[in-house]
């Protein structure tokens, strides 16, 4: 969705866009930081670690998500909500996509031991056959990932309740990265972003 967005930007600018995915969030905002690349997409407003808040800024913009644990047996979402409210669980797995334990450590509390970091349809696989009790992720991104790969089953239940993530783009503390990131604000702030994406604004309300 956000390589909709900036392929709507290149209409609309004289920008052009190179998109390279990587296996993690903070290899990619490590190539930004290091100026082998411009910018960052995904990262969370207000909830990076600090040694990017450190060496990057984010955008005014963002996409709203809405995080959600995803589960097939009602039992292990009990034993998360138990596990999340301070009991400990020692053989409860939470699946994580790459490069995001940080975000499950700081907002769940779990241990590290907790997490397993895989694709988000290795994932959902893993899911599927058993090999992990629980995903906790954005709604859309597992959502869509059930669907490709023809999974079904599977509940959800919205975790933070009430908590919207802001996925915005981040930049080197730069005077080239200051720029681009003002010429990104000002260029997305003209575009009527749920009328573009509708899709990522369905998935970021209440539980479906």
């Amino acid at each position: 969705y956000t390589v909709t967005l900036l392929r709507t930007l290149e209409a609309t600018t004289d920008l052009r866009f190179e998109i390279t995915v990587l296996p993690s969030f903070e290899r990619a905002w490590r190539l930004a930081a290091s100026g082998q690349s411009d910018m960052v997409l995904h990262s969370v407003l207000g909830q990076e670690a600090p040694d990017f808040k450190n060496a990057m800024i984010q955008s005014n913009w963002y996409l709203p998500v809405q995080p959600a644990v995803f589960y097939r047996d009602v039992a292990y979402l009990d034993r998360f909500l138990k596990a999340v409210d301070g009991h400990e669980d020692k053989d409860l797995t939470v699946g994580l996509p790459y490069g995001n334990i940080h975000y499950g450590l700081q907002n769940l509390k779990l241990p590290n031991s907790s997490f397993r970091e895989a694709t988000m349809d290795s994932l959902v696989k893993m899911l599927d056959r058993g090999r992990i009790d629980l995903i906790w992720c954005m709604k859309l991104n597992v959502s869509q990932a059930l669907e490709r790969n023809g999974i079904t089953g599977v509940s959800s239940h919205s975790y933070p309740r009430g908590t919207l993530i802001r996925l915005g783009a981040g930049f080197p503390k730069t005077e080239a990265g200051r720029a681009l990131k003002q010429k990104l604000d000002d260029a997305v702030s003209a575009v009527d972003l749920p009328a573009l994406l509708p899709d990522v604004y369905r998935y970021s309300g209440a539980d479906g």
